[in-house]
């Protein structure tokens, strides 16, 4: 618990990784450890503990011990009028609370002490103009107006408002991305019962339009009730966008970086006592304003200060995106969340071969052929190895996995999977290169190149639609369509079914998961999501990036609505694995395989069809040279699945194809001393 005081990173957050390991095994342990986490005077110690707890509660705790942490949580972070002044703290206790209450395990006047907001004031202090704060706390000494004479220079130089932190973290660089603005949450918003939402404006909620009432009016069969409702819908949704796009006045960052720099010396950094050790500290970096990377003492306190101003944010002033989303989180502020401590993971594993070239694009979970390798010796050989449409794949057979082959992979040993269970792979990408001198990693940097990739994706149709759909054309494939993610935001435990996680769904404005945003001329249903937590960023207990794929929620409600994330697997309520990212235990691109037999009874009870959807290209060039170029081959195909007694029915496939054409060498215009 002790290293939770450390401003190195890779101390702080390995420690607490470590802790949350073990409480995942021994829980029992966290309630204690609140207690004691709560008498230390430093608050990056409860901090962690706290995060520790929210991220083993998001692991499926049992309610005895469930409630236990919560009471301890309650006694010690609620116990007071206040909440510790600080956002982190608070979400994580608040996510400990929400869990218990939703389980019944604490009442509603408890959850109701711990859903907030409060009534911490901002600032809560006089805060002195630029020339006092350095008259208290000056840069350099009077007789020595250079490094040696550093007093406070390097708090001022980081946290005020030209410094790193102060434009990139407080963000006076761009004072509009402020995540506050000046308008102050009305008493009646302060006061609101847990998940309500007041007006943006702080009025009272008005009375239904004319409209409203003469469509409320209309029987339910009535066909100008729909006409009407539709109307009314598209006038809300205008108004919504009209209202983002609005911006109104942000907070004074700059009076918030003064705020911090007083934080700082608040919370005891005087340079008698820290400037030695922040320069030993600072001097041993190489990443410049990398955050991935040990941090000085001072810069700890930054933090602290920082947070406290966003936790009095909070509490008084409403988000400039979304004002009206209440009470305000961590979660609902962007990039104030800096480590996941829901998940077990270090980062997607890589390929250990650096030097010598290993096969790792021909993943066992897209076993597709290996095209035919290019002649790269002339330009006109790329051209013809390009534009070769006959070399394009067959991907109309739905990519199902042999349960044998699912259970020998590094996935199936960790996750004790059956060899008589068949998968299906609803989400993959595959691609193979080569440069000059034959197969390679991944596109060459030097010297000519070629690529071919595969990216599979599927949808769930309609069996209505299927019909109309195939007598329909399909249009070009758009990345945009399908690429649905969350990144360093809300927790990978706090999938499906946390506020962090429920507001990117609204944010995306799919309630349903039906959408027409596709090249498919129909209604689908997206059968993926992506977790990702960046390996660069704060979190250094990360050796690398995670990257998860996930069944859509709108999927899992479908097939186990009770289901949950585990690290890399969805697990059924009883702890029976239902769908796995392979890329997470073995080195691959991003993947997502889920149990056929799953898949087939439910989509066949909702009178569902499976749609692939696959995106290939051929490409090739020079690392060096924009002209010549080859051109580009594009096919992107739907293969519509329809379920039956014995399996699954190819019913239909669309494709389109389109060719970029090349550029040949540039011939140069003969001048007239030539001719």
């Amino acid at each position: 618990m002790w290293a939770f005081t450390n401003s190195d990173r890779f101390v702080r957050n390995t420690a607490t990784r470590r802790l949350v390991k073990i409480a995942s095994v021994h829980p029992t342990v966290l309630p204690a450890l609140i207690h004691r986490a709560a008498e230390v005077n430093d608050l990056y110690v409860l901090e962690r503990v706290c995060a520790a707890a929210y991220g083993v509660a998001l692991r499926r705790l049992p309610d005895a011990v469930l409630r236990d942490l919560a009471s301890a949580t309650l006694d010690t972070v609620f116990g007071q009028v206040e909440p510790p002044v600080h956002i982190l703290i608070r979400d994580y206790a608040q996510g400990v609370i929400r869990l218990a209450h939703r389980r019944g395990l604490v009442n509603d006047t408890d959850w109701t002490r711990a859903a907030g907001p409060w009534s911490s004031p901002w600032p809560g202090r006089d805060i002195p103009d630029q020339d006092e704060l350095e008259r208290l706390y000056p840069l350099f000494a009077d007789e020595e107006p250079a490094r040696e004479g550093s007093l406070w220079a390097s708090i001022h130089l980081s946290a005020g408002e030209g410094g790193d932190f102060g434009r990139y973290i407080v963000g006076t660089n761009h004072p509009y991305g402020f995540p506050f603005t000046t308008r102050l949450r009305s008493e009646q918003e302060r006061h609101a019962a847990p998940g309500d939402v007041g007006a943006s404006d702080g009025t009272e909620p008005s009375r239904p339009g004319l409209l409203q009432q003469f469509t409320d009016a209309l029987d339910e069969d009535d066909p100008l009730r729909a006409t009407f409702t539709n109307l009314l819908t598209h006038a809300e949704a205008t108004a919504e966008t009209t209202s983002r796009r609005r911006r109104d006045d942000p907070i004074d960052a700059d009076a918030v970086t003064r705020f911090v720099i007083l934080g700082v010396a608040d919370r005891g950094w005087t340079p008698e006592r820290f400037r030695d050790l922040d320069r030993e500290l600072y001097a041993e970096q190489s990443v410049g304003r990398a955050p991935h990377k040990r941090e000085r003492i001072g810069k700890k306190y930054q933090w602290q200060a920082w947070h406290e101003a966003l936790a009095r944010l909070a509490d008084t002033h409403l988000l400039q995106e979304h004002p009206k989303r209440q009470p305000v989180t961590a979660a609902r502020i962007s990039s104030t969340r800096d480590f996941d401590p829901s998940h077990l993971l270090s980062g997607n594993p890589e390929d250990s071969a650096a030097d010598d070239y290993l096969d790792t694009t021909a993943f066992w979970w897209l076993p597709l052929p290996t095209p035919e390798a290019p002649d790269l010796s002339s330009f006109d050989l790329q051209c013809a190895w390009v534009s070769d449409q006959t070399a394009l794949l067959d991907t109309s057979r739905l990519v199902t996995i042999p349960g044998n082959v699912v259970a020998a992979s590094p996935a199936g040993r960790t996750l004790q999977l059956r060899d008589h269970d068949e998968w299906i792979l609803l989400d993959g990408t595959v691609a193979w290169y080569w440069d000059a001198d034959g197969p390679a990693q991944n596109l060459a940097s030097e010297g000519v190149w070629a690529d071919h990739a595969a990216v599979h994706h599927t949808v769930l149709i309609r069996q209505a639609d299927v019909t109309g759909i195939l007598a329909s054309p399909l249009k070009a494939y758009d990345p945009h369509y399908y690429n649905h993610g969350f990144t360093n935001s809300a927790f990978l435990g706090e999938y499906p079914d946390q506020p962090a996680f429920t507001d990117l769904l609204d944010d995306r404005g799919q309630q349903d998961g039906w959408t027409t945003d596709t090249n498919i001329p129909a209604p689908v249903l997206h059968t993926t999501d992506h977790y990702t937590w960046e390996g660069s960023n704060y979190d250094c207990s990360l050796t690398n990036a995670v990257s998860v794929s996930l069944p859509s929620v709108h999927l899992l409600r479908l097939l186990a609505p009770d289901a949950y994330a585990r690290d890399g697997a969805i697990r059924a309520p009883h702890g029976e694995v239902i769908a796995f990212a392979p890329n997470i235990f073995e080195p691959g691109e991003h993947a997502l395989l889920i149990r056929a037999d799953i898949l087939h009874t439910k989509v066949t009870q909702a009178d569902l069809a499976l749609g692939s959807v696959i995106y290939q290209e051929r490409r090739s060039g020079d690392a060096h040279k924009h002209d010549p170029w080859p051109g580009w081959n594009t096919r992107t195909s739907l293969h519509i699945h329809q379920p039956t007694s014995t399996g699954w029915n190819l019913t239909g496939s669309l494709q389109h194809d389109h060719q970029y054409a090349p550029r040949p060498p540039h011939t140069p215009t003969p001048s007239t001393s030539d001719a």
